[in-house]
């Protein structure tokens, strides 16, 4: 019963990580200018120790939330003051949209942006967990990513609105709640990712068992920069 192929032991240990892994992701968001390698940190761990393994989630964490930190504290501050922005816009059509038709197109307008920015933000800490790039090339992939998977991104947004809802009840369920919430959702964001993996014609090398060379090759994805991969997709598409 207590042998760690057990299934229920594995359930429990599995538990374990994303209490502790939450915790993490609780503590390296508090200066707020971190959320984003935060989430990255929490991205990574998720999909590469805990679904995996199991092993190395300490480590894990805080090797990919140092690597994410630089770019990632840019983006951070990118996405407060875009959505900030987005946020002045909407509210601004939504109060002309009482008094003229200008108003309500400006408020739709602002929705479908909003959407598209919310769905860009969505896929930043993915794209920077697996890719390496300046803060331009993270963004492109993001924004690129939602709109080959645009159910996909509704879903996780429903989803995250019903765990906010949930955790506002029961604040304690925070300590659990965004591992789990990586754990439902990044089957199908892996998914995007590798489908733009594929598209690029590169290939991800094989796990190693020292931490840091495999986050090393994870960020690399075959030695294609963020750069190359927009490339590719430009010539993809055309």
């Amino acid at each position: 019963m207590f042998q760690m192929e057990n299934p229920l032991m594995r359930m429990l240990t599995k538990i374990g990580n994303f209490i502790l892994v939450s915790f993490y992701w609780l503590l390296t968001c508090i200066p707020v200018v971190t959320i984003i390698p935060a989430c990255t940190a929490l991205f990574h761990t998720v999909t590469k120790a805990i679904r995996q393994d199991g092993e190395g989630v300490t480590a894990d964490f805080f090797s990919a939330f140092r690597h994410a930190l630089h770019p990632g504290v840019l983006l951070s501050l990118i996405t407060a003051g875009g959505s900030l922005l987005l946020y002045t816009c909407v509210d601004f059509g939504y109060q002309m949209m009482r008094q003229n038709a200008v108003g309500t197109a400006y408020f739709s307008v602002g929705c479908i942006l909003a959407y598209a920015w919310t769905a860009t933000v969505f896929y930043l800490a993915p794209a920077l967990s697996r890719f390496e790039g300046g803060v331009l090339d993270i963004l492109r992939i993001a924004f690129y990513l939602p709109f080959r998977n645009f159910f996909s991104v509704l879903l996780q947004m429903i989803l995250l609105a019903v765990m906010i809802f949930v955790v506002d009840f029961y604040p304690v369920l925070l300590l659990i709640v965004p591992a789990l919430y990586v754990d439902l959702t990044c089957s199908g964001v892996e998914k995007a990712l590798q489908r733009l993996v594929a598209l690029s014609g590169a290939k991800e090398p094989e796990k190693q068992t020292d931490a840091e060379p495999e986050r090393e090759q994870c960020l690399e994805f075959g030695g294609l920069s963020a750069l190359e991969q927009a490339a590719h997709m430009n010539d993809s598409e055309e």
